[in-house]
């Protein structure tokens, strides 16, 4: 999987992608509940509304070209034939209601917060339209059924933290055929709603209702500074996820409002999510690690929202992720969001000697770069930060800012990888960016003793400090360390600085051939 963005569509666009919505509908919807023996005929008939309604969206999930994953939506009104009868007597009004159809998503694309990007792009384009409500319906099958699996979970809990509720005795009806029968049959669909103007939303939802009556805006063209802003994050035992997502929203909302455009949190800064699981749950390493995997896609949908309400880059703290593509242990994975909704992660490619001989964190994925409205990034967790040939690639693939997200428990570990990261930014001529855990965290086996600092490092050379520490927060304190950041110095000193380390680094070969042993005794 390569970098994973979403992506809102409206006419020409929709119009374009709805074969590929048809492909897409036919192969998912063919597991339960659903269990659809879909055909491309029905198909067509049912997508023409989308080619239809002037209120349409279509929000696509992006690997690369391809579409792995979309999710519509229309005014409820476009269906009032299908509808009428389910709404009939509830005295609510369809037109004041924009339906959210399927959301499909490819099985190997889940777990990354894509559901909730569907929801949250859908929502902002129905508030632009003036709608108070958005519905959905979902198919009921019996507890019983034959073809149920035993692991199925219902998506009831994630759509009621969306604050979406079921309407008692709204129910549609559709014809179709299942799996392993041979005519149609008529389900029910049960309906949800949800309120677009409720009393007492959160910060973060207000800040998202605001996104949405005014789109973030886009970096201007031309040259100019950045802030960066690298955290020193306090580990804390979390009373349920409101308490995170709280957490995580005054975080973002702090960095956003001293100006910074690119935030960094710390490796590990995700395992307290595993106290949402309990302290048992928290205290043990294999149950810690799976409680987190299981959180991080709601984790990284949170960052996604903030990022787009705040019009910020986001790389948020990495955690254990259990991704079957890559092997039975989970690897340690951070993921790093765009304002635009656009995605991907990356996975920490040399382990330690605790991940490796006491927790069994695997290596993952390949190194990425990413290329964003900030400039060409790049990540290296922790330890991954003390070995030159990964940096090395990312700068020969173009990148110009490093991100060290960092968990250390003792100043040594702290110090190696500060080191590291600023030995990173000489050699590569490039900005390095480190971000750590603080603090202690007595209910985790992993992340128990905590200490560091944020810091911004460039090469001491022409445009940059003596030192070449930009900005260096204070051991331990938790707070934001920021910097600001000229892409144009990078630039410059890469070509014409007192010394050429990123451009002479490819000398190095010819003169380390052969090594020469000499006696002196």
């Amino acid at each position: 999987m390569s970098a994973l963005w979403v992506e809102a569509l409206t006419g020409a666009a929709l119009e374009a992608a709805l074969d590929d919505v048809a492909r897409l509908r036919i192969a998912v919807f063919r597991a339960f509940p659903y269990l659809y023996d879909g055909d491309a005929a029905y198909e067509r008939r049912y997508l023409e509304p989308y080619r239809e309604s002037a209120g349409a969206i279509l929000v696509g999930a992006f690997d690369g070209a391809r579409l792995v994953g979309a999710a519509t939506g229309t005014p409820l009104a476009d269906h009032a034939g299908d509808f009428a009868e389910a709404f009939a007597g509830t005295g609510l009004d369809l037109s004041t209601i924009f339906y959210c159809a399927e959301s499909v998503l490819l099985p190997e694309y889940r777990g990354h917060g894509v559901g909730h990007r569907f929801f949250d792009l859908r929502e902002a384009h129905a508030r632009r339209l003036g709608f108070a409500r958005v519905a959905f319906c979902a198919v009921v099958r019996p507890e019983d059924h034959p073809l149920r699996p035993a692991d199925y979970r219902p998506l009831d809990p994630f759509w009621r933290s969306r604050g979406y509720g079921p309407l008692p005795g709204v129910v549609a009806r559709f014809a179709w055929r299942d799996i392993d029968a041979a005519e149609e049959t008529e389900k029910p669909l049960q309906f949800w709603m949800r309120d677009l103007s409720e009393p007492g939303a959160s910060p973060l939802q207000r800040a998202c209702k605001a996104l949405s009556e005014a789109p973030c805006p886009a970096r201007p063209s031309g040259d100019r500074t950045m802030k960066i802003a690298a955290a020193a994050y306090p580990m804390e035992f979390l009373d349920g996820w409101a308490a995170y997502e709280d957490k995580i929203a005054r975080w973002v909302a702090e960095a956003a409002g001293a100006g910074a455009e690119l935030l960094v949190f710390p490796e590990y800064g995700a395992m307290e999510l595993a106290t949402l699981a309990g302290a048992a749950a928290a205290g043990d390493l294999e149950r810690s690690a799976r409680a987190v995997s299981e959180r991080m896609g709601e984790a990284t949908a949170l960052h996604a929202r903030l990022a787009q309400a705040h019009g910020v880059h986001i790389l948020a703290a990495s955690g254990p992720v259990f991704d079957p593509a890559l092997g039975a242990r989970p690897v340690n994975r951070a993921h790093f969001v765009a304002p635009s909704g656009a995605m991907g992660h990356q996975d920490k490619a040399i382990m330690t000697r605790f991940e490796r001989e006491d927790w069994a964190i695997a290596p993952g994925g390949p190194l990425r770069l990413f290329d964003t409205a900030l400039g060409r990034i790049g990540v290296l967790i922790c330890y991954d930060a003390e070995y030159p040939l990964l940096a090395r690639a990312l700068i020969e693939a173009g990148a110009e800012i490093l991100l060290v997200p960092s968990c250390t428990e003792r100043r040594p570990g702290y110090w190696r990888v500060r080191i590291g990261a600023m030995a990173r930014a000489l050699e590569g001529q490039c900005v390095t960016v480190m971000a750590s855990t603080v603090g202690d965290a007595p209910w985790s086996e992993a992340v128990d003793t905590n200490t560091g600092a944020g810091g911004v490092f460039g090469p001491p050379d022409t445009g940059f400090p003596e030192t070449g520490v930009l900005a260096a927060g204070t051991l331990d304190r938790p707070s934001w360390t920021v910097a600001e950041v000229d892409p144009a110095a990078i630039a410059h000193v890469r070509a014409d600085g007192v010394v050429l380390n990123m451009t002479h680094w490819a000398e190095q070969p010819a003169r380390a051939g052969t090594v020469e042993r000499l006696a002196l005794r």
